[in-house]
């Protein structure tokens, strides 16, 4: 009876190491609006902005703001799991082990005192191999970066006057429009989500084996972004002036004049958006990260 309670203590263990400490990464909607809950069942609603009816297909300012939420509740129910289960390790290996230390007591003979031991060693390592404890700061540091991401991201001055639908066509009557704003910035929040999700993988299958020099790389090559960044904007908000300018831009109507402008400030705030988002995603590896600009 006792070799049975053990094996089932042992087992249900590392099974439940299985479901809550898994080297993948959280599952994240990636159509619809997550809810705000780690309960299981229907947590999605229907996403819908004009004609498209998925995040993807909308690929806006909005759409990308939801993407960021549906990750960040991803990981935190993730975060939560992984501390259920780094418990349920803990208090297994506490009760097999008190047990075989006054086994006497309640009358097991020998062999079966050595048993307990035995199931108490293995639930400590079962926790060992699952590794909860650096498994979930891979998740607190995931955690870190989204919301890194989501501060920078709904930050950026591009919220705060975005062109609209007809000035963007002005633009592209006038000048080339490589692409539309919006589409820009969703594509480079869902790449900066995309690459915090594969850090997460990478690290979850080799806990511990950071490798610093390429960290260091890194940092130094976000400042230099940075700075290049900053020229680039500087270069597209004295362009805008100039088109607003009136007096030396006969050539364009006022609304010409404001439509060119609002994408060539679009495009400022984008730049200036990019190694910002960067720097998120380096804190997926070292939380308290911060890039200098290079000198």
């Amino acid at each position: 009876m006792l070799k049975r309670i053990i094996s089932i203590v042992v087992v249900g263990s590392l099974l439940a190491g299985c479901q809550t400490l898994s080297t993948a990464s959280p599952q994240v909607e990636l159509n619809g609006i997550r809810k705000n809950t780690c309960k299981p069942g229907n947590y999605t609603r229907q996403f819908s902005e004009g004609s498209a009816d998925t995040l993807y297909n909308a690929q806006s300012i909005g759409a990308a703001g939801f993407l960021i939420d549906n990750y960040i509740i991803a990981y935190r129910c993730a975060a939560d799991d992984v501390a259920e289960g780094r418990a349920f390790f803990d208090v297994n290996t506490f009760l097999l082990a008190t047990a075989a230390a006054t086994g006497v007591a309640f009358g097991l003979n020998e062999t079966e005192i050595i048993g307990l031991g035995v199931a108490a060693a293995t639930s400590r390592g079962g926790s060992q191999y699952f590794a909860p404890k650096e498994k979930a700061s891979v998740f607190t540091d995931a955690l870190i970066a989204l919301r890194c991401v989501k501060r920078e991201a709904t930050g950026s001055s591009l919220l705060a006057g975005y062109p609209t639908a007809d000035q963007i066509r002005i633009y592209e009557a006038r000048e080339k429009l490589v692409t539309n704003p919006q589409v820009r910035y969703f594509a480079l929040v869902e790449n900066s989500l995309g690459e915090i999700n594969t850090i997460v993988r990478r690290r979850l299958s080799n806990v511990g084996n950071d490798d610093f020099s390429s960290i260091l790389a890194e940092i130094n090559q976000i400042g230099q972004n940075k700075n290049a960044a900053e020229g680039k904007a500087n270069s597209f908000i004295q362009e805008a002036s100039q088109k607003r300018d009136k007096s030396g831009n006969n050539a364009l109507s006022e609304s010409q004049a404001k439509a060119i402008a609002a994408v060539l400030e679009a495009n400022a705030a984008l730049e200036l958006l990019k190694p910002q988002l960067s720097e998120c995603v380096l804190k997926a590896k070292v939380p308290e990260v911060t890039a200098p600009k290079a000198e």
